[in-house]
């Protein structure tokens, strides 16, 4: 039988140097930040249904103190994005001035479309439904539009709660094992996001910066000579 707990110590990159309890700990927080927000949302939609009319004036209605974390949590997470996209436009930037467009995508998505397809496809519906609620407001969206705007924002507080509580654990160890700086280090060099410390733990930013588009054959003196630090 398969140690499912095992496997996801081990493939977790913030845990591969804690112990099991450590790991458990930090899974169980996250988690924990994960569900509280999205089974608050559930619960108040079974009070007062999924109308339009509860859905727009939800926001109004909440306490002072939520309404101020889901305004932190959507800045967390427009924060976030901006990093990754800039990252994600330099990378293939770097894969275009390389002439290696192909391997740059397939570092990013994967060589089959059954691993990216899924989830563009769902990116694509969701960006046009978001331009479509920019463009003609929330009030002017279809129902199922709606719906499903507010689903992807209720998933993306519960992202943003569950980032911050591993944030949360992960600084505290780094202070406790005296790497504070390097924890730091990681964010100022954009190596590092605050929603990859949540249940879905990458570091996509990270293995972005450190691939090499130059050939393995290059010899090390003219390697070296390449490690500037943008990475050509």
């Amino acid at each position: 039988m398969v140690n499912v707990a095992g496997s996801c110590h081990e493939r977790c990159p913030r845990c591969r140097e804690a112990s099991r309890e450590a790991h458990f700990c930090r899974a169980t927080m996250c988690w924990i930040g994960f569900c509280v927000p999205v089974v608050l949302e559930v619960y108040v939609h079974v009070l007062r249904g999924f109308s339009r009319e509860e859905i727009l004036a939800e926001e109004d209605k909440l306490p002072k103190q939520m309404s101020v974390f889901l305004d932190f949590s959507e800045l967390i997470c427009r924060v976030c994005l901006a990093q990754v996209m800039v990252a994600t436009v330099f990378f293939m930037a770097r894969a275009v001035l390389h002439n290696k467009v192909r391997q740059g995508w397939k570092q990013l998505c994967g060589t089959s479309p059954r691993q990216y397809l899924p989830g563009l496809l769902v990116s694509l519906v969701t960006f046009s439904v978001g331009l479509w609620g920019c463009l003609v407001g929330d009030e002017g969206l279809p129902l199922w539009a709606l719906l499903y705007s507010h689903v992807c924002d209720i998933f993306c507080h519960a992202i943003v709660s569950s980032a911050l509580m591993g944030l949360g654990f992960d600084l505290l160890v780094a202070i406790y094992k005296g790497k504070l700086m390097d924890f730091l280090k990681k964010f100022v060099r954009c190596d590092d996001t605050i929603e990859a410390h949540g249940v879905y733990a990458e570091e996509p930013l990270g293995e972005m910066h450190d691939y090499s588009f130059h050939d393995s054959m290059v010899s090390p003196s003219r390697s070296e000579s390449r490690n500037s630090f943008c990475r050509l």
